[in-house]
């Protein structure tokens, strides 16, 4: 049987002829090595990415926090959730990822504090929470994932208005927030 190039029509095979072309195959099959892929740290991205965005407000002579950049990382957070417990071989992944989401959750509580809380950005963590809580529970060995997203949601769920489904009268979806929240 000839080799295939491009160019050539595949044609269906029996089974006869399938045991010719794996009969003539090299053993073993050699694949290229994989490339170690480095393991993220959600921690220190948060903090990697708002100090850029505090520098560049600082060159715009525009005071405070850019809240597009803070919303940027906490749309991250399920993601680094996953990536950060799963690819760290020291195991400490999951504090990584608990202390980037702190981070902004405290930052968060901060621009409330300073009257300075942007709606969109209530919804952001709001979101991130939410999202975080669903996949620490899809997952098995994220039990403590959960506990910290209850945590979190908990401080959040502090600065909206009474009943927490606003935020200074604008209605968003609230955090998830399970048992004695």
């Amino acid at each position: 049987m000839a080799a295939i190039t491009p160019g050539d029509s595949l044609q269906p095979m029996d089974a006869r002829s399938i045991r010719h072309l794996l009969e003539g195959a090299q053993e073993p099959l050699e694949f290229p090595p994989l490339e170690k892929i480095p393991q993220t740290d959600y921690a220190t991205f948060v903090t990697d990415a708002l100090s850029i965005s505090s520098a560049e407000s600082s060159k715009k002579k525009s005071p405070g926090i850019d809240q597009e950049k803070l919303r940027e990382c906490l749309y991250l957070a399920s993601s680094f959730l996953i990536t950060d417990t799963t690819m760290d071989q020291n195991a400490s992944g999951l504090n990584t990822w608990t202390d980037g989401l702190s981070q902004l959750v405290q930052l968060v509580v901060v621009l409330h504090r300073r009257n300075e809380l942007e709606a969109a950005t209530v919804s952001a963590v709001s979101k991130a929470c939410r999202e975080c809580w669903a996949v620490a529970g899809s997952f098995q060995g994220l039990e403590d994932c959960r506990r910290k997203v209850r945590e979190f949601g908990t401080r959040i769920k502090g600065i909206l208005d009474e009943g927490g489904i606003t935020y200074k009268g604008i209605s968003f979806i609230p955090v998830i927030c399970h048992s004695n929240c």
